[in-house]
């Protein structure tokens, strides 16, 4: 049965010569090649789970190879396999050159590939201290990986000096929030850093509204979602926040308002929907196109009914993982 190792490309190699072969790759006699075309930023850890969807895994691996292409570093992909492989493992090399509009704009990228003994992890984070770039910090991306499994790798993790973990909510629900976290480990959600386009659109929106408008009578948050609800907790929680900055700001101003997240019923008009009820006849509604493509707005905080339709650009995903990687 085939597995993510045989769907992600490259050159199949035994894993004592992986770092030897790409090593040799790059020997050039050329004095014109610049090296700083295939010079490394940070190392990309790409986890896989055991059961991930073959044509998902090769999605994923395809988004970062792109974001490889803007942010040069070094990819490693582990693959866990059912197959009986002891302590063996088996490998796979990939690079590729990439040109830009312009000849300025080129750079190389490279992977390395290991299929492991998800049993065996003390062997494969051995392997994996050699085959990372020394000196340069190194992210984990964690894509269908079950709980008990990141828990038990979660301290070889942090020995390899891991800055920061992202995973999907979307995916794995809210299992991985739910994580005693070490105080100086950095998670970050890809459901939240998708939802960057929504969060500036509803900001631009609601600034141009005084705190204690928006705050002053506000009974409930109800946010309803289309499938997977990672981006519905992503969007509560960061209304969430910004209510408490608020009220930080406006002492005098006491609210508690309910926070509700719940599926939209079928055949909606929208993926993704935002109301805030009042104590009196003051509201505001967000709601974002079935095909994601667009955003409504209306709101009556006192004065007149307004509404607004704005176009919404969907980030790539490789963007969304430099918006997870990086936001501060």
């Amino acid at each position: 049965m085939a597995e993510a190792f045989d769907v992600l490309p490259g050159i199949v190699l035994p894993v004592r010569e992986a770092t030897g072969r790409l090593a040799s790759m790059w020997e050039v006699n050329d004095p014109n090649f610049s090296l700083t075309f295939h010079a490394s930023q940070m190392n990309v850890v790409l986890h896989f789970g055991l059961n991930i969807e073959l044509e998902w895994a090769r999605e994923q691996f395809e988004a970062l190879v792109r974001f490889a292409q803007r942010y040069p570093c070094r990819i490693i992909v582990l693959c866990p396999s059912s197959a009986d492989l002891g302590s063996s493992m088996e490998s796979k090399l990939f690079s590729q050159c990439y040109i830009g509009e312009s000849h300025r704009e080129m750079c190389c990228c490279e992977a390395l590939i290991l299929r492991y003994n998800p049993l065996d992890s003390e062997s494969l984070f051995n392997h994996l201290s050699i085959w990372l770039e020394g000196d340069l910090p190194t992210y984990s991306w964690f894509s269908d990986v079950p709980t008990e499994r990141f828990e038990s790798h979660l301290e070889a993790m942090q020995k390899l000096g891991v800055r920061r973990c992202v995973f999907n909510r979307s995916d794995e629900l809210n299992e991985l929030t739910a994580l005693d976290w070490p105080d100086e480990y950095q998670i970050s959600d890809l459901a939240e850093a998708f939802l960057l386009p929504v969060r500036q659109i509803i900001g631009q929106f609601l600034s141009r509204y005084p705190v204690d408008v928006i705050c002053e009578g506000l009974k409930a948050v109800r946010v309803r979602y289309s499938g997977v609800s990672g981006e519905s907790c992503a969007l509560i929680e960061w209304v969430k926040s910004c209510l408490n900055e608020c009220g930080k700001r406006r002492v005098d101003i006491v609210f508690q308002p309910e926070f509700v997240s719940e599926e939209i019923e079928p055949n909606s008009d929208y993926s993704l929907e935002m109301k805030f009820t009042y104590d009196n006849e003051k509201y505001f509604v967000f709601g974002r196109s079935d095909d994601d493509l667009k955003s409504e707005l209306s709101a009556n905080f006192g004065g007149s009914d307004e509404f607004v339709c704005v176009p919404i650009k969907p980030l790539k995903l490789e963007q969304a993982l430099a918006e997870a990687f990086f936001a501060s």
